[in-house]
């Protein structure tokens, strides 16, 4: 927590700089982008959103058009952990438009909008739209060949509509061997919220015990220095 709270401090120093000249406004965007990203890992997405409104701004000059999507991607995530989830939604399809408008090259950057979309709509209850949001995401990631998020949309559709207990468990033996820890954190923590919410209580715990797992892993990984 130190890091992060000095790393937010060397990124604010570094945007009063970037702000003096127009030539550095990607790097004032993505510098906004970090601290946001920081609120929301620290569990204050409400103060996160304040910094991607500011990159939105910013990123509707011609010159940084390209980073509209993902601005409006971080906002909706700062909605989505803050639990306004009809805002979180609107972000979501927003940033999903804005990278579609930049062309077929940049289809990749709608997988990640569109997983999120799709919790956004399971954890709402509307069931029809969160299909809809995970077949998109499925049939794209397929064509691409992005297995890694095939696989976390296989999850969701194998958690939220399936309710496929066996298949779960051989998904995140796969994105275990690819070390895809921070996922797997997410993950578990989507079916543990699940189950406790359909009362089954020895699922719910079970994925609890799988998040205390990751989230070790994720700090043994963090901890990982090369010499």
């Amino acid at each position: 927590m130190k890091q992060t709270h000095m790393s937010m401090h060397h990124i604010a120093q570094a945007i009063e700089c970037y702000r003096e000249k127009d030539t550095y406004t990607v790097r004032e965007i993505q510098c906004s982008f970090v601290i946001g990203l920081n609120y929301i890992d620290m569990g204050c997405p409400e103060k996160a959103i304040p910094h991607f409104q500011h990159a939105l701004e910013k990123a509707a000059e011609n010159s940084t058009k390209r980073l509209k999507g993902s601005a409006l991607y971080n906002l909706g995530l700062s909605y989505f952990h803050n639990k306004e989830l009809a805002q979180a939604i609107t972000h979501f399809n927003d940033s999903i438009r804005a990278f579609k408008e930049q062309g077929y090259e940049h289809l990749n950057r709608i997988l990640d909008p569109l997983i999120m979309l799709s919790k956004a709509y399971f954890k709402k209850k509307e069931q029809n739209l969160g299909t809809y949001a995970l077949n998109n995401g499925i049939e794209l990631s397929e064509k691409l060949k992005d297995h890694i998020l095939l696989l976390i949309f296989k999850f969701l559709r194998s958690l939220y509509i399936d309710n496929n207990f066996e298949q779960l468990e051989k998904i995140m033996e796969l994105l275990e061997v690819k070390s895809m820890y921070p996922d797997l954190e997410d993950l578990a923590k989507d079916a543990a919220k699940y189950y406790n919410e359909m009362g089954d209580k020895d699922n719910a715990m079970h994925f609890y015990e799988k998040i205390l797992y990751f989230q070790t892993q994720v700090k043994r990984g963090d901890c990982q220095y090369e010499i």
